[in-house]
């Protein structure tokens, strides 16, 4: 018989981001393990297309981020009803669902009516960054973090397992949330499945840089725009493709940036693409590039790197955990411009660099374990492990 679980995450299922990918991959390879019951953003189960809602036996709608008492408590009671044996949260960062509020969050609810619960953070902020909004000033920052942390520990205190999904993201909450540091720990989240990919043909690859992620200054896109424009020159056939959704506000930096460089079709964004377009251009670039100033693991680098296109990162978040310094990329300071455009240039300049780090990119991600299979039976382990307590 099958046990019954829930996975909850804030947004609609659908919404494409880094969590929400990753909870579809989630739901296609549980299901045949668990009944799952999947709190999301989502108005109805309708809004949830196939195969999606074939993989749920019931949905709950959460509105909202539940910030107060009586909704978490309400969510909590909903979820007990429908016989739920063990609940799985997904955070977009350290403070979300309520973590930041006392007594607000969820994972608290739903511990003391007696629900064992795990907690997966997928974006380690700054120290004193995603519990208020960013534009507060610093000293308010200062003066609000201990009241956060608390509640933070709070959570944690109810929470059986938290999960991190990168080495640097578990060792950063463990110096953080030191009282119960040995609750934290990691798994490597992937959509790889080597029955969907191609061989990897090194001779195929056309000249372009490609990035793909949310368009934002956290993401680094006007770093990478600066420094391509300073080497484009150097390298006139080759191009730089920005691929990713974003605010009206972080699409309007980057198309004045890419205006300003005055590239022509040589620097395009394109937009959100369709997954297979979006696989399709990592078998044919030959440089894959990922500036971002915060990660917390980089799944669009994982996925190229597996196809075999070499990367270029920033030393930030959990990317050093996927670029190993030239063996299959290069490494740059986050933000830095200047070395970014050089590193951009070495691998530019040089054939034999880039098919000695492509070589090595596949490789490097199967040895680590980052595949899809093995981030489900990571998850089943520890459900079960904790199910059978």
């Amino acid at each position: 018989m099958k046990r019954r679980i829930a996975i909850a995450l804030e947004p609609p299922l659908m919404q494409h981001g880094g969590v929400e990918v990753l909870i579809q991959g989630l739901l296609e390879g549980l299901a045949d393990h668990y009944e799952i019951v999947l709190v999301s953003g989502d108005s109805s189960p309708e809004e949830i297309p196939a195969p999606y809602r074939d993989f749920i036996v019931d949905h709950v709608y959460l509105q909202g981020c539940p910030v107060t008492y009586l909704a978490a408590r309400k969510l909590a009671k909903e979820l007990q009803a429908k016989n739920v044996e063990l609940v799985h949260f997904n955070l977009g960062g350290v403070y979300t669902f309520g973590g930041r509020l006392w007594g607000r969050s969820p994972v608290v609810a739903c511990s003391r009516l007696g629900i064992p619960t795990l907690t997966t953070v997928h974006l380690v902020e700054a120290t004193l960054e995603g519990f208020c909004g960013p534009q507060k000033p610093r000293w308010f920052k200062r003066a609000l973090w201990p009241f956060a942390w608390l509640s933070r520990l709070q959570t944690l205190l109810h929470a059986k397992q938290e999960i991190a999904v990168s080495c640097h993201d578990k060792e950063r909450m463990q110096r953080w949330f030191r009282p119960w540091r040995d609750r934290i720990s990691h798994l490597y989240h992937s959509r790889i499945k080597e029955e969907n990919e191609r061989p990897v043909h090194l001779s195929q690859r056309e000249p372009i840089l490609l990035s793909v992620g949310t368009i934002g200054l956290r993401k680094g896109q006007p770093f990478l725009i600066r420094a391509f424009a300073r080497i484009a020159q150097a390298h006139p056939g080759w191009r730089l493709i920005l691929v990713g959704r974003g605010s009206d506000a972080s699409t309007r930096i980057v198309q004045e940036e890419i205006a300003q460089a005055g590239l022509g079709d040589r620097l395009v964004w394109t937009g959100p693409l369709p997954t297979e377009e979006i696989v399709d251009l990592m078998y044919r670039a030959s440089l894959f590039v990922m500036p971002s100033l915060e990660e917390g693991l980089g799944l669009s680098l994982q996925e190229a790197l597996y196809r075999g296109c070499p990367a270029v990162g920033s030393r930030v978040g959990g990317i050093p955990e996927l670029i190993d310094d030239q063996s299959n990329g290069l490494l740059v300071p986050p933000g830095d411009v200047e070395a970014l455009a050089e590193a951009l240039d070495t691998v530019l300049s040089d054939e034999v660099l880039r098919h000695r780090l492509a070589a090595q990119a596949r490789p490097s991600v199967i040895r680590k374990e980052m595949t899809h299979p093995q981030m489900v039976e990571n998850y089943r382990c520890i459900y079960d492990a904790w199910l059978t307590k």
